[in-house]
């Protein structure tokens, strides 16, 4: 491994057996694992039940305050951030963006095998197929908006992330990933919110909804901040990794590890 490769990617090891593991081989190991692989299959399927569930409102009562409504895909998808905290604060910020890419690809294949099981013709004595079709026909819609501003807010929270975690040399975890979210939640919501809405809300209108959506993902994380520290502690100890990535250029699109 060159001397280029050791200051890109440097490792810091918690307790390691200096005698029995060198630093040369831990910055040698593989930043995918088998637990890393099952992060990456949990985003993948958070993002795609958070699009599939999008397409249904519900109506939520809160005590005499009156209601509020919202797709159900919203209490699901700010967990792909909190994923996105987890794999890029362990694993580094060309792991996170490797899986960034393999969940927007699950979801655009996913997307396309909904649309074309449209295509064949209904069997007559199936009696949803119009249902089916109908409720097919809202993916196209919201998977360009929701996959715009996902691609885009997760590589703003992972590479904020990054970047931060190098300036506070691994410290303040906490407010890192408040802000890191903060950002690409932002982001995420300006993006959906104009992309959806615009022209169908009055600009205070959506103003507002940009404003709840980013205060509920934030508060979202927040909540569970408790147990995203746990899982990130756990996973350093038990991978005996813990990735600064210095000099990391942050290309976006590149699939290189």
């Amino acid at each position: 491994m060159d001397a280029t490769s050791r200051e890109n990617d440097t490792i810091e090891l918690e307790g390691v057996d200096s005698d029995t593991y060198s630093l040369d081989q831990h910055i040698a190991k593989p930043r995918i694992t088998q637990i890393s692989c099952v992060l990456c299959t949990i985003l993948v399927l958070v993002l795609i039940i958070s699009n599939f569930t999008a397409m249904k409102l519900v109506e939520v009562k809160i005590f005499h305050f009156g209601a509020i409504t919202f797709p159900v895909g919203l209490l699901f998808f700010p967990m792909t951030y909190i994923l996105g905290d987890i794999i890029t604060e362990v694993y580094g910020y060309m792991t996170a963006r490797f899986m960034i890419w393999v969940a927007f690809g699950a979801n655009l294949i996913f997307c396309l095998a909904c649309l074309f099981a449209t295509v064949f013709p209904s069997y007559p004595m199936w009696f949803y197929s119009y249902e089916f079709n109908t409720t097919i026909s809202f993916m196209p819609r919201i998977f360009l908006f929701s996959a715009i501003s996902y691609f885009f807010g997760e590589f703003i929270n992972a590479i904020t992330l990054s970047r931060l975690k190098v300036i506070f040399e691994g410290r303040m975890m906490g407010m890192r990933f408040i802000l890191s979210t903060f950002l690409g939640v932002f982001a995420d919501s300006i993006m959906a919110g104009l992309g959806i809405w615009f022209g169908k809300l009055p600009y205070s209108s959506l103003i507002m909804l940009i404003f709840w959506l980013t205060l509920f993902k934030v508060t979202y994380e927040i909540v569970f901040l408790p147990i995203t520290f746990k899982i990130v502690n756990t996973l350093k100890k038990v991978e005996n990794i813990d990735v600064y990535s210095y000099n990391e250029k942050y290309h976006i699109f590149s699939l290189k590890l």
